[in-house]
C-alpha cells in the first residue's frame, strides 16, 4: 500500500511539474509575441512622423520659395529629405524582419489550431463509433430509442442509473461537438490573422520599394 501511494505521488507531482514547464512555456511565447506587436506599433509611429517631415520637405520643394533659394540652401534642403527617406527605408527594413517573425509565430498558431481540431475530430469519430455500438446494442435488447431505456427499466433505482447514463452520455457528446465547434473557430481565426499579417508584411516591401526609388531620385537630383 505504501509502496502504491508513493507511486501515484510520484506520478501526481511529475503531471504538475510537467504543466507547469508547459505553462511556462506557453507564457514567454505570448511575451514574445507582445513585445514583438508593441515594437512593430512604435517602429509604425515613428514611420508616420517620418513620412509627415517629408512631406513637409517634398511641399517645400515644389513651392516658389524653393526656387528662389541659393544653391547652397537648396543642397540642405535635398539632404534632409535624403536623411529623412533614408530613415523610413530602414525603418521600414526592421518593420519587415518583425512582420517575418510574426508570419513564423502565426504560421504556427495556425497549425497548432488545426493539430487541435484533428484530435476533436477524431474524438467525434470515437464517439460516433460508441454511438453505433450503443444503438446496437439497444436493437439487440429491442430497445431502439431513449424511451425504450427509460420504459424497459425493472425498478425506480434503475430508472434513475439509466436517465444518469443518457443524461452522462449527451453531455459528452455534445461536449465533444462544442469543443469541436470552438476549436474551429479560433482555427479561421488565426489563419484571418495570418493573412492580414502577410497582407501588411507586403505592403511594406512595397513602401519599402518606393522609398528606395524615392532616395535614388533624390540622390540624383542632389
Amino acid at each position: 500500500m505504501n509502496k502504491s501511494f508513493v507511486r501515484i505521488v510520484c506520478i501526481v507531482l511529475a503531471v504538475i511539474m510537467a504543466l507547469s514547464v508547459l505553462a511556462a512555456a506557453f507564457a514567454v511565447l505570448a511575451s514574445g509575441a507582445t513585445l514583438t506587436s508593441d515594437k512593430l506599433k512604435e517602429l509604425q509611429a515613428e514611420q508616420k512622423e517620418l513620412k509627415e517631415q517629408k512631406q513637409e520637405t517634398n511641399d517645400l520643394i515644389s513651392s516658389l520659395e524653393y526656387d528662389q533659394m541659393a544653391a547652397a540652401a537648396k543642397k540642405e534642403v535635398l539632404d534632409e529629405r535624403i536623411m529623412l527617406t533614408q530613415g523610413e527605408i530602414d525603418n521600414l527594413s526592421e518593420q519587415i524582419e518583425i512582420y517575418s517573425e510574426l508570419i513564423d509565430q502565426k504560421q504556427m498558431e495556425v497549425e497548432d489550431k488545426e493539430a487541435e481540431v484533428r484530435e476533436l475530430q477524431g474524438q467525434e469519430d470515437i464517439q460516433w463509433e460508441l454511438y453505433k455500438t450503443r444503438l446496437r446494442a439497444m436493437e439487440e435488447n429491442g430497445q431502439v430509442s431513449y424511451y425504450g431505456i427509460i420504459f424497459g427499466a425493472e425498478n425506480f433505482a434503475d430508472l434513475l442509473f439509466r436517465l444518469d447514463a443518457i443524461n452522462s452520455i449527451m453531455e459528452y457528446d455534445t461536449g465533444i461537438y462544442q469543443q469541436l465547434l470552438d476549436a474551429e473557430a479560433r482555427t479561421r481565426e488565426a489563419k484571418a490573422a495570418l493573412e492580414e499579417t502577410k497582407a501588411e508584411y507586403v505592403s511594406a516591401q512595397q513602401e519599402l520599394y518606393e522609398a528606395q526609388e524615392e532616395l535614388e531620385t533624390a540622390k540624383a537630383e542632389l
